[in-house]
């Protein structure tokens, strides 16, 4: 019999900055069993996490993050707006949540996607599965059917979520 898993949206959500390090860590010390978190890419090909399509809601900045470059958005404080302890927290890159996570937990990697071609992040999150072999940790999720399609056709090994 299976049991239900516990997975943190966007981490600890509720102690941290969404989507950040201490999110993802708190979630960790909390003992869940996994994670969810949302994938971008920036304009020179970084992965990077964040929620929105734009930085303005959860960073100090402004703008679209598919057309910024990683520099721009690594520059961006993403923890002031949640509280003065998190001050100059920055928005992650893909690497550096699995670094921090390990093996510790299963992840649950949202593809964000607003395009009907799905010309997103699909591509790389693949690479980024393949190179680091975590088929049996992630899940890879989109609210874009063209992203899954893409991505079943790219790597039917990646565990799929709608």
């Amino acid at each position: 019999m299976r049991t239900p898993q516990i997975f943190a949206h966007r981490g600890a959500r509720c102690v941290a900055p969404e989507n950040t390090l201490p999110a993802f860590a708190a979630a960790l010390e909390m003992g869940v069993d996994g994670i969810e978190l949302d994938v971008h890419l920036t304009v020179d090909g970084q992965l990077v996490v964040i929620h929105d399509f734009t930085v303005e809601k959860t960073t100090n900045g402004v703008g679209t993050v598919a057309k910024m470059t990683y520099a721009e958005v690594a520059a961006l404080d993403a923890g002031s707006h949640f509280g003065a302890d998190f001050a100059g927290v920055r928005v992650p890159t893909l690497d550096e949540v699995f670094d921090l996570v390990g093996n510790r937990c299963r992840v649950n990697i949202e593809v964000k996607s607003e395009d009907v071609y799905a010309r997103d992040a699909s591509d790389d999150v693949a690479a980024f599965i393949r190179r680091r072999s975590l088929y049996d940790q992630v899940i890879v999720s989109s609210f874009n059917p063209i992203t899954l399609i893409k991505l079943r056709a790219i790597d039917p090994r990646i565990a799929l979520g709608f």
